[in-house]
């Protein structure tokens, strides 16, 4: 029953399947700063993972978020870098903790977005692509995870083709 809900999830993709289980990787919030928490690989490695500060207000991880857009999509290409040869090395535990920096940077990213001087054709597609993003990562985090959802490999040329629609073709409007 738990492999067809499981199956039945990782189908759907999405923004939601990584939210579901970013909360399942991020200890609770009376567990406090620092703390060690039993890695969520249970089976692949033994040691522990310490858990990164979080956010007591809703229990996220408290990672620091960019203050201006172009240091938000420089840091997904970071992280996308790190995900891609975690991945090669078959390095779970190097690509856990990128993949759960990646959504709050993602869900940032829209609101640095609007301060940007931009055609509204190219605001739109930067938009898609930042909803693009975090639907193909949350396939990685759900292969991670639970065996389901894509490996990096699967997605890394939409992951490619997106990130590029981050910056806009023409540049920014002159006023």
């Amino acid at each position: 029953m738990a492999r067809r809900i499981l199956e039945a999830v990782a189908r759907a993709g999405g923004w939601r399947w990584a939210i579901a289980l970013s909360i399942g990787c991020v200890p609770s919030p009376s567990d406090g700063p620092g703390k060690s928490m039993p890695s969520p690989h249970a089976g692949r490695h033994t040691e522990t993972v310490a858990a990164p500060a979080t956010n007591r207000e809703n229990a996220t991880p408290a990672y620091t978020l960019p203050t201006n857009y172009d240091d938000g999509v420089r840091r997904v290409r970071e992280l996308r870098e790190i995900l891609r040869v975690g991945w090669q090395e078959d390095d779970h535990d190097k690509v856990h903790e990128p993949l759960h920096e990646l959504a709050p940077l993602l869900r940032e990213l829209p609101k640095l977005l609007d301060k940007q001087d931009w055609a509204d054709d190219e605001r739109a597609e930067a938009q898609r692509a930042i909803h693009e993003l975090f639907r193909m990562f949350g396939q990685i985090d759900a292969k991670l995870h639970s065996g389901f959802g894509a490996s990096y490999e699967d997605v890394a040329d939409v992951i490619d083709v997106e990130i590029d629609k981050l910056q806009p073709k023409q540049g920014p409007r002159s006023p």
